[in-house]
């Protein structure tokens, strides 16, 4: 029901969606990764790094971004937590294809240690 809600709004904005039902009650999941990435500001660094990080397994639970403004400096720096599905590896590859591709400057720090 929520899906057909969501759909429309999401399909004009060329945006995808996904929607996982939870039982209920209060769900706290701990991160396996923390991403910190920094880029020169511009339109679509978000969808770059979300949407890569996602097709490399990364369910992204928390996604806070701030850009610093200030006169010699136009960085925006986009800290990530989440959980691994296809390992860390996989990871790693995206942020050096990121990198390589995009100029976004990367830090991988694992949170949960049994995740290879």
């Amino acid at each position: 029901m929520l899906g057909e809600i969501i759909a429309p709004l999401a399909d004009s904005l060329d945006l995808s969606q996904h929607l996982m039902e939870i039982e209920q009650g209060t769900h706290h999941i701990e991160p396996d990764v923390r991403i910190n990435l920094f880029t020169e500001d511009r339109m679509g660094i978000i969808e770059d790094v979300t949407s890569s990080l996602a097709k490399a397994g990364l369910n992204i639970l928390t996604l806070e971004s701030n850009l610093n403004d200030t006169a010699d400096s136009n960085t925006y720096y986009i800290n990530i937590e989440g959980t691994v599905s296809n390992g860390i590896t996989s990871l790693y590859e995206v942020l050096d294809q990121l990198s390589d591709e995009k100029n976004i400057r990367s830090q991988l720090i694992p949170i949960n240690t049994h995740v290879a």
